[in-house]
């Protein structure tokens, strides 16, 4: 994957960021036409994406783009649900009692050996899996949601918290 099609979400970015096509392009340091190109239709390269993913500094953008080149956990994007942080706690408190249901079961499945797994809990493992995935999705948009009221983007918070999680040999 050398390039991909972002046309909308170039657009959506950049009107949630309130920037012209003309402001990102001189930011990007990128002809105008190049990006004008990138808006309308036109495939946009990789290392293209990541500077006007840096120039956007929009958490939105860079997580959808992180999604569709690398396969990460998409944004949480709802017709049903509203975004509030309100809201998304209220659902990730509602995901993570599910999960914790069934956390005896799944740490009792964790306890054998892999050869005496069966079928039965290898697919009960994969639900309790999928229960943590629920939650990680709703947390994600709820602490970009947060970030969105401080005016810190998804990005610059990881890189201003990377050094806390070095000290703590998180990474």
């Amino acid at each position: 994957m050398e390039a991909l099609h972002v046309n909308a979400e170039l657009r959506q970015s950049a009107k949630r960021k309130n920037m012209t096509q003309l402001t990102i392009s001189r930011k990007a340091n990128k002809a105008h036409t190049t990006v004008s190109g990138y808006f309308n239709s036109e495939p946009t390269p990789i290392g293209a994406l990541a500077d006007l993913a840096n120039v956007l500094d929009d958490s939105t953008f860079s997580n959808e783009m992180a999604h569709k080149t690398f396969g990460t956990l998409p944004v949480m994007e709802s017709d049903t649900y509203c975004d509030s942080p309100f809201a998304l706690d209220f659902l990730q408190q509602k995901e993570s009692k599910e999960r914790k249901e069934r956390k005896d079961h799944t740490l009792t499945i964790l306890c054998k050996v892999d050869a005496a797994l069966t079928n039965q809990d290898k697919d009960d493992l994969m639900v309790y899996v999928n229960e943590y995935l629920d939650e990680m999705l709703i947390e994600m948009k709820l602490v970009i949601s947060i970030l969105a009221k401080t005016n810190v983007s998804f990005m610059k918070a990881i890189s201003m918290r990377k050094a806390y999680w070095i000290i703590k040999k998180y990474l």
